[in-house]
């Protein structure tokens, strides 16, 4: 998995992370190294390109702070595991996560202290990705149907529709 900020690169493999500066598509280098972190299925970087967020199989929802990319460090998890994690979506603010493949479906977490991710609510069923949109739904992806559920008060997920999909969906994106 690889996500981008800025010219920094985030390379996830298991069972680390590794930042690469990119001064030019022909010449990445190293620059940092993070251990210790799980199998990372997934990566989303802070409104304010200070913090990834990692979902991590087995810790769930780890934080990274980024902001100095030579010298990355976990600051927080959900360890002791809460169990593993496939993907996640920030909400505009960057304050609230929306976390997959949990045991208990979709994890709301509270992320507003970095270095205690805190879970708040869970919609139940299988879920596979999820995305925001702008007015704070966030739109789970299961393996038959995308729910949106309204987030305004993420202690309390309200799903607002269901919309049945023709085949099995894997993934979302909100443009």
């Amino acid at each position: 998995v690889i996500g981008l900020a800025a010219i920094t690169a985030l390379a996830f493999v298991f069972p680390s992370m590794i930042a690469d500066q990119i001064p030019s598509p022909t010449g990445p280098k190293l620059t940092g190294f993070v251990s210790d972190i799980g199998a990372v299925q997934d990566v989303v970087i802070s409104p304010d390109g200070t913090k990834a967020y990692l979902a991590s199989n087995p810790f769930g929802l780890v934080t990274l702070d980024i902001s100095n990319i030579q010298s990355p460090k976990v600051v927080g998890s959900q360890r002791p595991s809460v169990g593993p994690a496939g993907h996640l979506a920030l909400s505009p603010d960057g304050v609230t996560a929306v976390v997959t493949g949990t045991p208990r479906g979709t994890d709301i977490v509270d992320i507003s202290n970095p270095t205690l991710p805190k879970v708040l609510a869970s919609v139940a069923g299988t879920s596979v990705d999820a995305a925001f949109d702008e007015y704070y739904n966030a739109y789970i992806v299961t393996a038959g149907d995308v729910k949106v559920v309204e987030l305004t008060e993420p202690a309390s997920p309200q799903v607002v529709t269901t919309l049945v999909t023709p085949g099995i969906a894997s993934g979302i994106a909100i443009s």
